[in-house]
């Protein structure tokens, strides 16, 4: 299956063949999910305008130099603090090789941006949040739109859990999906907080694409100078809440995440 584990040897060997080929698009395939529910939604409840509109802020590119930054910088702190701790106190060496090449590196981001960011932020960012967001008051709308985007990843969550689990009984296989699925869960809620505050601030679906394009190309970018990446996998889950609570000890809950940019 194509994913970060594999994107690297997929580059430099291409598939095995016709069969493996297929199974690798149609399971890239299923990552539009969310883009095409969120299109036929979106013109069940406003037909053409609705999709003229949400078209619009799919297109939205000029929200300010600096949330461009931000995102970027949110993206880089969540993998590269853990990473800074763990190298600094031990838990794991550097590599003595370098890090993922440049090639390698701007290849994957512009996949991840055609896919995991064009293929979900539509859906949720697009159409979901404004909806959650006029429906449920405070900060309800982004515990369930977290909550579904989680869910929606299990199945794959799931599967990269049994491939790394060998000579395990049943019930220990159970337990570490269900702790997984929980610690996937949490982490995505977070992040979900940060979402919700650049959405809010820019109302552009373009700045949420390329926030989940540079949060998943990022992560393994920094995490490709550590001998043993593994060690920091729990605590980079963990670092959304971290930034959530020093942005809104910083800002206020009035301005993160709930205020939306003035038209």
């Amino acid at each position: 299956m194509p994913n970060f584990d594999t994107y690297a040897a997929l580059f430099r060997a291409g598939f095995t063949g016709t069969q493996h080929l297929l199974v690798s698009a149609l399971f890239q395939l299923g990552v539009y999910g969310p883009l095409i529910a969120g299109l036929v939604a979106t013109w069940l409840d406003g037909g053409k305008p609705g999709l003229v509109e949400l078209w619009g802020r799919v297109r939205k590119w000029q929200v300010g130099a600096r949330w461009y930054v931000i995102i970027v910088l949110i993206a880089l702190l969540i993998p590269a603090i853990p990473t800074g701790i763990a190298a600094l106190t031990g838990m794991t060496g550097f590599r003595t090789a370098g890090a993922i090449g440049l090639p390698y590196l701007i290849l994957l981001l512009f996949a991840q941006i055609f896919t995991s960011g064009a293929g979900e932020e539509p859906g949720w960012r697009g159409f979901l949040l404004p909806r959650l967001k006029a429906r449920f008051e405070g900060e309800k709308y982004i515990w369930l739109l977290g909550l579904v985007w989680a869910i929606w990843h299990y199945p794959y969550t799931t599967y990269l859990t049994l491939t790394v689990m060998q000579d395990v009984t049943p019930a220990q296989m159970v337990v570490t999906i269900l702790v997984t699925l929980a610690g996937q869960t949490m982490g995505l809620i977070g992040m979900t907080f940060l979402y919700a505050w650049v959405y809010n601030k820019t109302q552009s679906v373009f700045v949420a694409i390329l926030f989940h394009a540079t949060s998943n190309v990022l992560p393994l970018l920094v995490s490709s100078f550590l001998a043993d990446p593994q060690v920091v996998t729990m605590f980079v889950g963990f670092m959304p809440w971290v930034l959530v609570v020093v942005l809104q000890v910083t800002l206020g809950k009035e301005r993160f995440p709930e205020q939306i940019a003035s038209t």
